[in-house]
């Protein structure tokens, strides 16, 4: 024993003193002990690398990483260790121990919105199976739809169509419910261009009574009209009578001309049909070897020749057996028109009559006969006054005061030079408008658009044949659209491809139609004396040698337009913002700034250039600029008319007026005319007065243009005083809370605004601001305590010279907003038209489509979106939604590098193409496939990320 400690227990303390000096010395603790290393591994997944792979770190120390994503991708996370990433640097939080770190890249993602325009709706059970679903094969089920509105459905007959949802049971009626007002046209049109494809439109009460029925044989637009008097709610059905097809239905305004069709309430006589035989004999054992039996009766034995001949339906019924092919169906018809029952009609001659057209119908269908038609009733001293049938869907006409212009000038006499992609010389709203042009794409003279759609076709956009109908179309010709200068001849000089407008082809175009030298090697027999440019370069530096062309141009005292751009921006667009050319701002339907328009104080000033988000107006189309068109679907252009939006519309409306004025005063300089703009003498005051950097010296007004160019230098003329609406009415549709209305004096000389009323009875609530040549109305409307229904009244202006009514529309109804069928989103290489990414978009509640499409290699691209309602595999076929970044008329192309494109938005809209459109307004059908895609030629400006 020593100092009082046994031998035993001192082996135990030193013993149990080494074992706490082990653990100090692994905790790096302990008098003097080194401090303990841990390891940190780094891995990285495809995409990016993370360097060092590994570290050694001491306990407490952090470990840092450089994390470097290769090209064309970004990193997602990078995890592990408690760290945290700060630019390209990780650091872990203090190391306790061995841990790891994960770096995760990936390819960008591009995302956005895609808002429906306005007043549409969509067929709730379309054959996409993909497509939200809702049955409304009956009126039980009947979908409800607001008025106005354009909605895209699809209907089927069974084992007709592509596959799909309703392919083997068929679609073979949509049923929707809506409320009507008397006179308003409800308008069927069908996309397929097979006559066999056939639907019907029926119009029926509450009770399933048919009220109209419009059943042609062979038409590509059915139409009805509705009943004075009978407002309130109906229900329509669309009734796939053979084959399959998109369609679009449209209720619109009450107009005073519409399309053909073949309706119940058409004048006819019951019961019996003109029928023509085919020329070539029947065989033996032809259906209509009895219709022949027939003919051969009475005066017609000896004939050689087949003539018309009055057919009854009891004659039908006589020789049943003998024309049993004919008749085939027609029984069954009688028992049971439509597939939710048997028919039911008012009356017996409503019965009678819709059997006399569906007998009609299913005769026609016989190759035995040429023709059956009913036998239509005529009125004593009939009349017929000549028109353009789309000229009341032109809102921006008359928001420019041209018809007090037209009968002073109509453009006689004046060439304007349109540079752009060519013009479709075939369209019959265009042919005999032209004078000779030049391609300088393909070196030929022309100046054709010849589309350049590949297989499958269908994207070229036509915008210079827009451009030219609005600038020049037909006028008073029966069919079509109405120009602006309508007596004015269009120079078509082709400038633009698919992959856009050379600088280099516009310069010798504007050399052409000044009749200066170029690398045509000729010149025009009659120069131009207005040049528009519906194209741009947005930013860069203006160039010394284009602004001394244009300089050059305006000594040749020529007058040239441009457009301002589509990209809500102050930033220069070139050739616009050059001196001594006219840069155009675009307006919407209320005289506002379009929100997609550019600004700045290089404007001059402003024209209609639409937009087609909204139908303000009522006519059931969105509110875009109605044009001559043309669709290449099916490899060959084919005449069309279609609504687009853009700074592109808005120019040719001031090309135009330009026509006018050096028509009615040929001595007028351009340096005249612009002194008269920035006089304000051609326009109407828009913004803050005087001259801004949104509508420059203001909206063009045509009346005032020519009037002042008199004034000036020709024979002076006093314009009479004349009060205008803009717009001229207003939908304030189910949810739309206010609205404006500016009345002004689209004349001349003094004018007085006067009363003001309205009838609604209360719901309505009229707000007035007075200027000195303007009164704006701003419109509310409250919805409580109001009965489900489409509500008409009428707000009334009176003036010193004349009094204007406005209808305005509401409608009280829990209706789904806006919808434009489900979306498919393609990114497409813009080069070989190959759809190389996309994605289904994602529905909202307020009708608008969200869209991700994730680990998008870098690229440039077009990105396009439509629906696929028959569930062909193709996209913006006609009758379907369709949409382009960022909108008709202003293609934008995207280019992906290493960043995410998010926040992208465009509108998608109805397009058809129709064997008759030349009775309604109908857009091209630019089918895109689900791989593969066309794109619409025009200057493609790139935005990149």
């Amino acid at each position: 024993m020593k100092n009082g400690v046994s031998p035993r227990l001192d082996r135990r303390i030193v013993a149990t003193l080494g074992m706490l000096c082990l653990a100090a010395v692994a905790a790096g603790c302990g008098g003097g002990g080194s401090t303990p290393t841990f390891t940190v591994t780094a891995t990285a997944s495809t995409g990016g690398t993370i360097s060092p792979q590994s570290v050694e770190v001491k306990r407490g120390s952090r470990a840092t990483f450089d994390v470097m994503p290769s090209s064309g991708y970004l990193v997602e996370a990078v995890t592990g260790c408690g760290g945290s990433l700060v630019g390209n640097a990780f650091t872990t939080a203090p190391v306790s121990g061995d841990c790891a770190v994960l770096a995760a890249f990936r390819r960008p993602v591009v995302s956005g919105t895609i808002i429906p325009a306005g007043g549409t709706a969509v067929d709730s059970d379309v054959n996409d199976p993909l497509a939200p679903f809702a049955p409304n094969d009956d009126f039980p089920e009947a979908q409800r739809i607001p008025n106005p509105v354009t909605l895209g459905g699809y209907a089927n007959a069974p084992g007709a169509g592509p596959e799909g949802r309703s392919r083997a049971e068929g679609d073979e009626l949509d049923a929707f419910r809506v409320g009507l007002l008397g006179g308003q046209v409800v308008t069927l049109l069908i996309a397929s261009e097979d006559v066999n494809d056939d639907l019907d439109l029926y119009l029926l009460d509450l009770d399933g009574q048919i009220v109209d029925a419009s059943v042609a044989d062979a038409a590509r637009v059915e139409s009805i009209v509705v009943p004075e008097g009978a407002s309130g709610e109906f229900f329509l059905a669309i009734r796939a009578f053979s084959g399959a097809s998109k369609y679009l239905l449209n209720i619109g305004q009450p107009v005073s001309n519409m399309a053909p069709a073949t309706r119940v309430s058409d004048a006819f006589v019951p019961g019996e049909l003109i029928v023509q035989l085919a020329d070539e004999p029947a065989s033996k054992d032809s259906a209509l070897d009895g219709l022949r039996l027939l003919g051969a009766r009475g005066s017609r034995a000896h004939e050689t020749v087949s003539r018309n001949m009055l057919v009854t339906l009891d004659d039908l019924g006589t020789q049943h057996e003998r024309i049993a092919g004919a008749r085939q169906g027609i029984d069954s018809l009688r028992q049971s028109a439509l597939p939710f029952g048997p028919l039911r009609t008012r009356d017996g001659i409503m019965a009678a009559k819709l059997e006399t057209l569906l007998t009609a119908k299913a005769l026609a269908r016989d190759p035995a006969v040429a023709a059956a038609t009913p036998n239509y009733l005529h009125d004593l001293h009939a009349t017929f006054t000549p028109d353009d049938l789309n000229y009341r869907f032109q809102w921006h006409y008359p928001q420019i005061s041209l018809p007090q212009a037209w009968p002073i000038s109509t453009g006689a006499g004046v060439i304007v030079a349109v540079i752009d992609s060519g013009v479709f010389l075939a369209h019959p709203d265009l042919a005999g408008r032209m004078v000779d042009g030049y391609d300088f794409i393909a070196g030929i003279p022309g100046g054709n658009d010849p589309g350049e759609s590949p297989i499958p076709p269908g994207g070229s956009l036509f915008h210079g044949t827009h451009v030219a109908g609005t600038v020049a179309a037909a006028t008073d010709n029966g069919i079509g659209v109405a120009g602006t200068a309508f007596d004015a001849r269009v120079m078509p000089l082709r400038v633009c491809t698919t992959s856009g407008c050379p600088s280099f082809a516009i310069e010798q175009a504007l050399r052409y139609a000044a009749g200066l030298p170029n690398d045509s090697g000729t010149v025009p027999t009659q120069t131009a004396s207005v040049i528009n440019l519906s194209l741009g370069r947005q930013g860069g530096p203006a160039l010394v040698g284009e602004q001394s062309l244009y300089d050059q141009l305006r000594a040749l005292n020529i007058v040239v337009v441009a457009s301002a751009g589509n990209s809500d921006t102050s930033e220069p667009s070139y050739p616009a913002a050059y001196q001594n050319v006219l840069a155009v701002s675009a307006v919407d339907i209320e005289a506002r700034k379009a929100q997609y328009s550019n600004f700045g104080s290089w404007i001059d000033l402003a024209a209609p250039g639409g937009d087609l988000q909204r139908d303000l107006n009522a006519d059931g189309f969105p509110d875009g600029v109605l044009s001559t068109i043309a669709d290449d679907r099916d490899g060959q252009p084919v005449p069309r008319y279609a609504f687009l939006q853009g700074t592109s519309m808005a120019a040719p409306h001031v090309a135009g007026v330009m026509a006018l004025i050096r028509s009615a005063v040929p001595a007028l300089s351009a340096q005249d005319i612009e002194a008269l703009l920035r006089n304000g003498l051609i326009t109407e005051d828009l913004g803050v007065p005087g001259r801004d950097d949104i509508y420059g010296h203001g909206l063009i007004n045509a009346a005032r243009a020519v009037t002042a160019a008199l004034n000036t230098g020709g024979a002076p003329v006093e314009l009479e005083p004349f009060m205008s609406a803009s717009p001229p009415s207003v939908n304030l549709g189910t949810g739309l809370a206010t609205a404006t209305v500016v009345f002004s004096n689209s004349g001349g000389g003094e004018l007085e605004f006067g009363g003001l009323s309205e009838d609604s009875g209360g719901w309505l609530g009229v707000a007035s601001e007075r200027a000195d040549e303007t009164l704006m109305l701003t419109l509310s409307a409250d919805r409580t305590g109001l009965a489900e229904g489409v509500y008409l009244v009428t707000v009334t202006v009176t003036s010193s010279a004349n009094t204007v009514e406005v209808p305005v529309f509401m409608q009280v109804a829990d209706i789904l907003s806006a919808s434009i069928g489900l979306q498919n989103v393609l990114l497409i290489d813009p080069e070989t038209f190959v759809t190389l990414d996309g994605a289904v978009a994602v529905p909202a509640p307020d009708g608008s489509q969200t869209f991700r499409i994730e680990g998008v290699v870098p690229g440039t691209y077009l990105l396009a979106s439509g629906s696929d309602s028959d569930n062909d595999g193709f996209i913006c076929d006609a009758g379907e939604s369709c949409g382009i970044y960022r909108g008709a008329g202003d293609v934008v192309l995207i280019e992906v590098e290493g960043a995410d494109f998010g926040g992208l938005e465009f509108t998608a809209g109805y397009g058809l193409s129709a064997a008759q459109s030349q009775a309604l307004p109908l857009a091209p059908g630019r089918g895109l496939p689900l791989r593969r895609a066309d794109r619409p030629q025009g200057d493609w400006p790139r935005l990149k990320r």
